[in-house]
C-alpha cells in the first residue's frame, strides 16, 4: 500500500512520497538540506572559505559554488564563484544571484557600520552627570 503521487512544493514535479509527511521530492530534499548546513555553519562562523565551509558540512566545493551560483545561498562563503553580471528579465531587477548578492553585501556592510557606530555593549549603562535622581 504505497501513498498516491504529489507535487513537489519546491520544484511543482510529480513524485511519490516514502514517507506520509514528505512535502518535497527527493533532489529538492536533499537541496534543502545542503543549503542547511552551509546556512548553518556560516550562521555559527561567519565569513568563512569556500574550502573550510566544505570541510565543515562534508559537501564538495562544487555543490557549494553551484548552489550560490543559483542564489539558493543566503550567505555566500567566501571564494565561492558568483555571477559577475546581472541576468535578470528587464524591468524585474532583483531577481539573478548577481543582484541578490550584491543586496546581501549592502545590507551586511550597513549591519557591520551600524554595530561599529553603536559601540561595545557590556549590558552596563552609565547615568548621565547633568540628570539629576528623580524618587
Amino acid at each position: 500500500m504505497g501513498h498516491p503521487e504529489r507535487t513537489c512544493r519546491e520544484c511543482t514535479q510529480r513524485y511519490v512520497p516514502t514517507r506520509f509527511d514528505q512535502v518535497h521530492c527527493g533532489a529538492c530534499s536533499q537541496r534543502l538540506r545542503d543549503v542547511h548546513l552551509i546556512h548553518d555553519t556560516l550562521f555559527s562562523s561567519p565569513h568563512q572559505s569556500v574550502d573550510r565551509v566544505a570541510i565543515a558540512t562534508g559537501l564538495s566545493i562544487e555543490r557549494i559554488s553551484d548552489l550560490a551560483a543559483e542564489g539558493a545561498l543566503r550567505a555566500i562563503p567566501v571564494g565561492a564563484d558568483m555571477p559577475t553580471e546581472c541576468v535578470c528579465p528587464p524591468g524585474e531587477s532583483g531577481r539573478c544571484a548577481y543582484c541578490r548578492s550584491k543586496l546581501a553585501l549592502r545590507f551586511a556592510e550597513a549591519r557591520y557600520e551600524a554595530s561599529r557606530e553603536a559601540g561595545p555593549k557590556n549590558g552596563l549603562r552609565m547615568r548621565d552627570s547633568d540628570r539629576s535622581r528623580r524618587r
